[in-house]
């Protein structure tokens, strides 16, 4: 296989062997779905307490 028509898993492959599937599997999981986890818990209360309803101050 000539370097020209090298796949990048095997690029990645001679450096991490193996583990190249483990390694972004645990990168996806710390860079994307984290941010969806804690977006998903946040974000709903964030928006309530900006936008919900708020008792009108009688003067």
């Amino acid at each position: 296989m000539s370097p020209k028509t090298r796949r990048p898993a095997n690029f990645y492959g001679q450096f991490l062997g193996r583990f190249t599937t483990v390694i972004v599997l645990l990168y996806r999981v710390v860079t994307y779905y984290l941010y969806l986890i804690l977006g998903s818990i946040f974000l709903p209360r964030w928006v309530l307490r900006v936008f919900g309803e708020h008792p009108e101050d009688e003067e």
